[in-house]
């Protein structure tokens, strides 16, 4: 079986992404939409072929990302990515967070009070 040409990723953003290329054009599209995004790591747990990393992601939203123009606006949130590999490459990568919870911190996606 032939291995493909890069990590299968898959999150609530991008939605699931395979091979390199694909995986190029996200990141491009997220240094666009936050060209001073940085994620500092809490913990990072590691059994045999997985692991799991404990982020906050940092940026302001300047550029388009997700269909959502810029706003201007600095915001974080809390990241959880599950990886696994394959020998010594990154086989795939799952990010876990609230992408709503994101929207509403940029100011692009609001919620009615009930």
């Amino acid at each position: 079986m032939e291995r493909s040409s890069g990590p299968a990723v898959h999150g609530p953003a991008i939605g699931q992404l395979k091979g390199k290329d694909q995986v190029e054009a996200a990141y491009r599209e997220m240094v666009g939409g936050f060209p001073d995004m940085e994620f500092e790591q809490h913990r990072l747990l590691l059994d045999g072929h997985r692991a799991v990393a404990v982020l906050t992601f940092r940026g302001t939203h300047e550029g388009e990302f997700a269909g959502i123009p810029g706003t201007g606006k600095r915001i974080s949130f809390d990241v959880l990515v599950a990886i696994r590999f394959e020998g010594t490459s990154i086989a795939g990568l799952r990010f876990f967070y609230d992408f709503n919870a994101a929207k509403m911190k940029t100011g692009a996606f609001k919620v009615k009070p009930v």
